[in-house]
């Protein structure tokens, strides 16, 4: 069975393998002569005209009233996403940041990525990304504790993350991982027995790009300069890390 992240293939719900149904082969139908170079624009980056398409399909193929809904005005009737309120989301800004076309049939909702639906919109792969992005832009601290409490905005991060590649075609490793990302601190300076280290934005932006590793980096950073732990760790390459067990990744990796 798919993953609700996956269009690849159908999901079997009851009886019924809803790639198959009416509104999963005209979902189908669209997307495959939508955009060969960028198929993801037909759920990020031109949803809109997606549904619409899609809508008329429906009723003029089969005689069938889809609703068209965006998340402005539909996402937040259901239950928010784990962790967090509507009403946070909304004070942050990220509902407003936020845009998705998707259209409902029968209690189920589709667009392009999810030709056989889901039975939630906040599981609409571009609903999770679009929520990811927000938080990273307007809350990065929020999101950091999101994710290390809650694996579902692990996954939507790691979705995130697997479009990014999509649109720069690229399908090897990111430069930060979501591993990466909940070890990296909102807060830059580094604090053991009294002692203070600050970080620059521009040395975390370098260590990212190194494929270093946080917690390797704050045991030696303490106690020489970010030009010589970088370098120390880049010699280290292979060696495990004390803290974390995990294995330093060189800088060409």
């Amino acid at each position: 069975m798919a993953s609700a992240g996956s269009a690849a293939d159908p999901l079997v719900h009851g009886d019924v393998v809803h790639g198959e149904t009416p509104i999963g082969r005209v979902i189908q139908a669209v997307a495959a002569g939508w955009n060969a170079d960028e198929p993801w624009l037909a759920w990020a980056g031109e949803c809109g005209d997606f549904a619409h398409v899609v809508w008329e399909a429906m009723r003029e193929q089969h005689g069938t009233e889809v609703e068209t809904c965006n998340s402005i005005d539909h996402l937040t009737t259901a239950a928010p996403p784990p962790g967090t309120t509507w009403e946070e989301l909304a004070k942050l800004g990220v509902i407003a940041d936020m845009w998705h076309v998707w259209v409902a049939l029968d209690g189920r909702y589709y667009d392009a990525a999810h030709p056989e639906g889901v039975t939630q919109a906040l599981e609409l792969r571009a609903i999770r990304q679009g929520l990811v992005e927000a938080m990273e832009v307007l809350a990065e601290q929020r999101l950091c504790r999101l994710m290390q409490a809650h694996p579902w905005w692990v996954e939507s991060m790691r979705l995130s993350e697997e479009l990014g590649r999509s649109k720069r075609g690229d399908r090897g490793e990111v430069a930060l991982t979501v591993g990466e990302r909940l070890k990296m601190p909102t807060n830059r300076d580094i604090i053991s027995n009294g002692r203070v280290a600050t970080v620059s934005g521009a040395e975390i932006e370098e260590l990212r790009t190194a494929h270093v590793s946080w917690f390797a980096y704050c045991q030696r950073r303490l106690t020489m300069s970010h030009a010589d732990a970088v370098a120390a760790l880049r010699t280290a390459h292979g060696e495990q890390s004390a803290h974390t067990g995990e294995v330093v990744p060189s800088a060409s990796t």
